[in-house]
């Protein structure tokens, strides 16, 4: 059983997320970053897009 989730699930998963990141240059959650930034809650502690936006 291991077995075949690893060699039905689990490898072909790994194979598309090693091609995927290569798209992304590596990095993840790539799409959420991009809203977070964009899309900010103000004045809302620990919604700040990056570290350099937090205060103090």
């Amino acid at each position: 059983m291991v077995e075949d989730y690893d060699e039905t699930y689990y490898q072909p998963f790994r194979e598309f997320e090693r091609e995927a990141r290569k798209l992304t240059n590596g990095h993840t959650h790539l799409h959420e970053a991009q809203l977070k930034a964009h899309r900010p809650t103000p004045g809302e502690p620990g919604h700040e897009a990056t570290p350099a936006d937090v205060p103090g």
